[in-house]
């Protein structure tokens, strides 16, 4: 089973999500909470804040995490985080950005995994 963990960041009830670019395998111009592969050795809480170092270029420190999602082929551990430093710079994996609310979330092309992930954040952080 693949293991990711995925960073979420909220700004006034709104939470930041990337757009996957054209060039990628899976979901092309699908939107997601922004995160990767765990790397062999390292945990689920190290893998967050390296990936969106290497996605973002943002420092972030995992404040909380959310109940891991899955299927037959991936985990998902979410964690909520504290934007630390840094200005957005999307590396070649995404193209696009925005901070949504969860009515604009439900209204993009996501992947079942991160729609739970978002009901699951939304739930209990900021049901509208």
């Amino acid at each position: 089973m693949i293991k990711v963990s995925c960073g979420i960041i909220s700004i006034n009830d709104r939470v930041l999500v990337v757009r996957r670019s054209s060039t990628d395998r899976f979901n092309p111009f699908f939107w997601e909470f922004p995160g990767g592969k765990v790397d062999e050795g390292e945990n689920f809480e190290d893998a967050c804040i390296r990936e969106l170092k290497e996605e973002l270029s943002l420092d972030v420190t995992p404040t909380d995490s959310l109940q891991p999602v899955s299927n037959s082929k991936i985990i998902i551990q979410p964690f909520i985080c504290k934007w630390d430093r840094g200005m957005i710079e999307l590396s070649y994996e995404h193209d696009d950005y925005m901070f949504v609310n969860q009515i604009e979330l439900n209204e993009l092309e996501t992947t079942d995994l991160n729609q739970t992930i978002a009901k699951q954040y939304f739930d209990l952080y900021h049901n509208i």
